[in-house]
């Protein structure tokens, strides 16, 4: 009656590889999402993100004038020069993506998978 209450080694292994797999994934999956959400925003290290008010200048509709945070002008030119700087500044947050968080969400979400399916056999296994 006693033994019946034990688990085996294998399936405590098991166990524990279900719940280690499910909780890499899961982080992994976050990787994903933030990468998803702000892929196409543009990156923190620009000077695009710097700019909090930008408004036409000096009466002309072709001149914008970017201010920071304290009203000093930051930056200065015309909506065209604006438009290829945030295209640049949203090209570099892409690149800064590929070549960091998601190669490692992916790998993470693949070890992830793997680790969990081990465990379930493990635990199907020892039944």
């Amino acid at each position: 009656m006693e033994g019946s209450k034990t688990r085996s080694p294998a399936r405590k292994a098991g166990i524990v590889l279900v719940v280690v797999g499910a909780l890499l994934l899961g982080l992994s999956l976050i990787g994903h999402g933030y990468a998803a959400l702000f892929y196409d925003t543009p990156s923190p290290n620009s000077l695009v993100n710097e700019v909090t008010d930008l408004s036409d200048g000096r009466g002309d509709p072709c001149l914008q004038i970017g201010r920071d945070n304290r009203g000093t002008v930051i930056w200065e030119g015309t909506c065209e020069e604006w438009d290829l700087m945030n295209a640049e500044a949203i090209a570099m947050n892409q690149d800064e993506f590929r070549g960091g968080i998601i190669p490692v969400s992916t790998a993470g979400t693949v070890a992830g998978i793997v680790i969990l399916v081990v465990g379930v056999v493990l635990v199907r296994r020892t039944r």
